[in-house]
């Protein structure tokens, strides 16, 4: 009786197993095997804000996977690259096809960095952050703007 109900329950995991709706796929950055700029302005900060521009460099590989190679930050207002600057590493994940994670980092008034949520637009190859916060080591700042990246690339199922 013992191995009888212990066959039965293998053959429905099997069967729930071999059944079961396979797992979306991932979804990834086309085209593959380039290099990307995203670019664009963010207001940075916390109980004061700046506007800084901001550019990244993205390395897209064969599975269409983004990298971040570099990021900088330059004048809109005269503190930005100065001590307004890139902190920590970046990364970019894809969550969807209109929504990426980002791990960005800015050292201002104090060290910010983590995880925020953007919205991916394939039409004009957009990422947009709106009052992202960002908790980090010693400070929380927030987050707006958009990086357009040139040349242009998009997300696909």
């Amino acid at each position: 009786m013992f191995c009888r109900i212990s066959l039965l329950s293998a053959f429905s995991l099997f069967l729930f197993v071999a059944l079961a709706p396979s797992p979306a796929s991932a979804q990834s950055f086309s085209p593959t095997n380039t290099t990307t700029t995203l670019s664009g302005f963010f207001t940075i900060g916390n109980d004061i804000l700046y506007t800084c521009r901001v550019q990244v460099d993205v390395s897209i590989d064969a599975n269409g996977q983004a990298a971040v190679t570099n990021r900088s930050i330059s004048p809109g207002d005269s503190t930005c690259g100065s001590w307004i600057e890139p902190f920590g590493a970046w990364a970019l994940s894809l969550d969807s096809i209109t929504q990426v994670t980002a791990t960005i980092g800015f050292a201002a008034l104090g060290a910010c960095s983590g995880n925020v949520t953007a919205t991916w637009n394939n039409a004009n190859s957009t990422l947009t952050f709106i009052n992202q916060i960002i908790t980090g080591p010693s400070a929380a700042c927030i987050v707006s703007g958009g990086l357009a990246a040139d040349p242009a690339i998009t997300i696909v199922p």
